[in-house]
């Protein structure tokens, strides 16, 4: 009769250690998914921080495009546009990279 509750023994801990593996490596919630489920979450967040500062300074800027001077300031310095009777230069820095 001891041997068979060492058999069984055995199973037991043969079981609990089967679980223990399929969870920690081949679960779809395993160790190693949430880490990079986490890693990817974080990832996420620094963009999101990224995107909302670029909104809020494109919304300062596009405030400041409410003025029509500005506004042909930009047009002019950015796109290189011109009114229809006067000469365009462009000068470029060759030194500045």
């Amino acid at each position: 009769m001891k041997i068979g509750k060492v058999n069984i023994q055995k199973r037991y801990i043969f079981s609990i250690l089967l679980f223990a593996i399929w969870i920690i490596f081949f679960d779809s919630n395993s160790f190693f998914a949430e880490y990079r489920y986490s890693k990817s979450i974080r990832k996420l967040e620094q963009e999101q921080k990224y995107y909302l500062n670029k909104i809020k300074a494109d919304s300062i800027r596009l405030q400041e495009f409410r003025s029509p001077d500005k506004l042909e300031k930009f047009a002019r310095e950015r796109f290189l546009m011109k009114k229809a009777d006067e000469d365009l230069y462009v000068i470029v820095d060759k030194t500045k990279k």
